[in-house]
């Protein structure tokens, strides 16, 4: 039985539960082409020409996390550390430890939009469900960026290659992109894109992981 299926060509949106697809991946392997009907995070329905409705249980589960700390140098220059979790079942990723440290520079810093430019190393520990227990070394190289429109509505957008320092010609890539619009003091909307491009994945398994998100964002500070 399926476990879990891979949206090709279209977008997830969660928790909202709005799928569009041009086709979907089983993890055996099969292929369904059709139009999403609906997910309740368990069970996807999905209309084909050739099966008509079609139901598969399935499970996307990923998790993203982790801390950052940055501190100022001069009023250009700063240093930073930061330490990333993920879980990816999608590329089999059962947990990665990615800590990092660097410089960053600011090549703008307004009130309305700040630029930085990011530099430094990290070390990736990759475990993946398949047994296999990867460690290592990478260049970090990256810029961020952010952007207020109005007194309500933001963006953010920060993109980070890391080349592989221990196996040459490999590497990764993460991008992230959010919309935030203020609805209340405590409350916002967001929309986030996120991508994740690894060169080197375990066999089967396709090297971006491209996901959309949109929902509400909680804000506790006063």
């Amino acid at each position: 039985m399926c476990r879990w299926v891979r949206i090709v060509g279209g977008l997830a949106a969660f928790p909202a539960s709005l799928l569009l697809a041009d086709q979907v991946i089983l993890k055996n392997g099969d292929r369904l082409s059709g139009k999403i009907l609906q997910s309740d995070g368990k069970v996807l329905t999905m209309k084909s020409d050739f099966a008509g409705e079609v139901s598969v249980q399935w499970e996307a589960d990923f998790m993203r996390g982790g801390v950052n700390y940055s501190r100022n140098v001069t009023p250009r220059l700063h240093t930073f550390g930061s330490t990333d979790l993920e879980f990816d079942q999608f590329q089999s990723l059962d947990l990665r430890v990615a800590p990092a440290g660097g410089f960053g520079y600011h090549m703008l810093k307004t009130e309305a939009a700040t630029h930085d430019l990011l530099g430094g190393a990290s070390l990736n520990r990759e475990h993946f469900s398949t047994g296999l227990r990867r460690t290592s070394g990478e260049a970090l190289l990256g810029q961020e960026l952010t952007r207020k429109f109005n007194r309500v509505t933001r963006l953010s957008e920060r993109l980070v290659l890391f080349p592989n320092l221990t196996a040459r010609g490999a590497g990764r890539l993460n991008f992230d992109t959010s919309l935030v619009t203020t609805l209340r003091r405590w409350l916002a909307w967001q929309a986030t894109v996120s991508d994740r491009f690894l060169s080197n994945p375990v066999p089967g398994r396709r090297k971006n992981d491209i996901l959309f998100t949109t929902g509400l964002r909680l804000s506790f500070a006063r």
